[in-house]
């Protein structure tokens, strides 16, 4: 035995498992953050090669996983240009979707061709390929094409699509070596209609590319997964099974207000009125309660409503995001066509951000030539429940108003912290103009299911922006009443605040007790991680849901997986019943 690191032990079975659990580890350490769509095949190239290289090289064009696997889903034909490939492609796999896979280096009629010509039989078989599933031919399932060895083919594939003859569903560009290997993948990058994933540089080969299919075959045909858990794209979904126990939407536990309730009763008098689009008594009503000018207002149907339309007004080339932190920011930037960047959170530092650190990575990204336009920070961050202290808030915010980059600060959860007021800058829009606050009624109301939140900002313009792209009657009549009876209910948010100040406290301690790794609540709701090595990801998730228990699983986070959760505080009793029911959990997985 070589080296002075102990030998591991690990069951036959579970050495997949655990070598995954090291590649995520690593990935970790590294300060490397993969989403939750290119994640998968970035780790199974890697598992395949043991190189993390293959975590920056790999180059993705947009929705390229997705339109893969939806081929395969389909019954798609794959291509390749080696029988090594060939071979590396889960056959039981491929045969359960239909999917069949061809290579034609052997065929004596490609052998023959190559030799007239004096070219290679990785381009001839490609020209064959053509032939046999391209653009005339009919009824064809869709083609994808996995190259891992040799760039005549990858150069050969680009003519072909030059010429129209074939439209592959995917291209996978992995062919390795030093002649003409980095020149030809960078030719299919150049193709940015083609849906592609590349190994830049000399890296790659025939077990790369097989190892990319088979990260798509094993999502083909299931629901989205991560790390083996099903997954949501947020909390709350207790329409798909049978829950009893909701503990992963981060909802005030009291429920509405009663008061909120009599205001929605009322409303139905007056549902056949179109609303209010200007939220005239709303805003009003919101510029009393937090004394700033009400013409800094702007209400919408939820936060992620207003997210949408920030995006859409500003339309930015380039975004800077925390990871991990709330998907919406993510996909409000898609939909404008903005490129994005990613701040990744040290997990050692419980994703708790470094202001200077983060001015740095903005410098940086400007020397590069990828400036930011908007930078979009959630405080307290969600689903890690950490907070920055108004003092460090207000030191990036003045960076971000010199730099002239959109500061989107999300506070929809600030007003669950003991001292809200601590950790935030809602009265400090008059000094930065490059601002927009966003609050919400959703969590702290228990008005998840009335759709309503507004954000503030004193730049009067911008808001002009964001009305123009929004639907005209985006909130209800019947959210404007209950707004406007919520912001009377003061001894509901007293109410609200002590229970969750005692209900945090609650289950961090019982967590912690039951040997999760947890990180300190500040907010409604508790992060923490499974660390148990001998089970695999997600099988907390699995074993909740057989008691009717929902919680959330984090393995669709950039820089999480499936060991990462959080629940929502509630009342004693109730948190009680969660400490139970997880600690059976946790025991049936032992």
């Amino acid at each position: 035995m070589s080296g002075n690191k102990e030998r591991e032990t690990v069951r036959p079975e579970k050495i997949e498992e655990r070598s995954f659990s090291i590649i995520n580890e690593e990935l970790e350490a590294m300060g490397i953050c993969l989403d939750a769509e290119n994640g998968p095949v970035i780790r199974r190239a890697i598992h395949t090669t043991a190189d993390f290289d293959y975590a920056e090289n790999l180059v993705f064009t947009p929705d390229a996983v997705k339109t893969g696997i939806r081929a395969l889903e389909a019954g798609a034909v794959i291509v390749t240009d080696t029988n090594m490939a060939r071979a590396g492609i889960n056959k039981k796999k491929a045969e359960s979707l239909g999917v069949e896979v061809f290579c034609f280096m052997a065929d004596p009629d490609v052998t023959e061709e190559a030799s007239r010509r004096g070219c290679t039989r990785a381009a001839v078989s490609m020209e064959k390929s053509a032939s046999l599933f391209g653009k005339d031919a009919s009824g064809m399932p869709p083609v994808i094409y996995a190259i891992g060895n040799a760039p005549t083919a990858l150069y050969a594939l680009c003519d072909l699509i030059d010429e129209g003859r074939i439209h592959p569903a995917l291209v996978i560009g992995a062919p390795v070596g030093f002649v003409n290997v980095v020149s030809s993948k960078e030719e299919l990058i150049k193709r940015q209609n083609v849906p592609s994933i590349v190994a830049r540089g000399r890296k790659g080969g025939s077990n790369v590319a097989a190892a990319i299919v088979n990260a798509m075959l094993y999502q083909a045909g299931k629901p989205e997964k991560e790390g083996g858990t099903l997954m949501d794209a947020h909390g709350g979904d207790v329409y798909s099974r049978r829950i009893r126990w909701d503990f992963s939407a981060n909802v005030n536990p009291l429920g509405t207000p009663e008061g909120v309730k009599e205001a929605v009763r009322r409303s139905a008098e007056d549902c056949c009125r179109y609303p209010d689009p200007r939220c005239r008594r709303l805003k009003k009503a919101l510029g009393a309660f937090h004394q700033i000018p009400e013409d800094r207002i702007l209400c919408g149907n939820g936060a992620a409503d207003l997210i949408f339309q920030l995006a859409l007004a500003m339309r930015p080339k380039q975004a800077l995001l925390l990871a991990p932190t709330f998907s919406e920011y993510e996909k409000a930037l898609e939909a404008a066509g903005c490129r994005q960047e990613l701040y990744c959170l040290e997990r050692e530092r419980d994703f708790r951000p470094d202001v200077r650190v983060l001015e740095e990575k903005i410098r940086t990204m400007e020397k590069e030539g990828k400036k930011p336009e908007i930078l979009f920070f959630c405080n307290p961050n969600n689903p890690t429940g950490t907070a920055v202290p108004k003092q460090e808030l207000e030191e990036l915010a003045e960076f971000l108003e010199k730099q002239k980059i959109c500061f989107a600060l999300d506070e929809c959860f600030v007003d669950f912290l003991d001292h809200p007021e601590a950790f935030s800058l809602l009265q400090e829009t008059d000094r930065f103009p490059h601002m927009v606050i966003f609050k919400a009624f959703t969590k702290l109301y228990g008005m998840a299911g009335l759709r309503l939140g507004y954000c503030v900002t004193a730049n009067q313009a911008l808001l002009k922006k964001m009305e123009e792209v929004r639907q005209p009657w985006s909130v209800s009549g019947t959210a404007q009443e209950a707004g406007l009876a919520a912001l009377g209910e003061s001894e509901y948010r007293e109410k609200t605040k002590d229970m969750i100040r005692r209900g945090r406290k609650q289950l961090f301690e019982g967590l912690s007790d039951l040997g999760f790794q947890v990180i300190p609540p500040a907010a409604n709701y508790v992060f923490f991680r499974d660390v148990r090595p001998e089970v695999p990801e997600g099988s907390l998730y699995e074993e909740c849901l057989k008691r009717e228990l929902l919680i959330r699983s984090c393995g669709n986070y950039h820089g999480l997986d499936g060991r990462d959760y959080r629940v929502c505080v509630k009342g004693e009793e109730e948190n009680r019943v969660l400490l139970s029911l997880l600690k059976a959990c946790r025991d049936a997985g032992a």
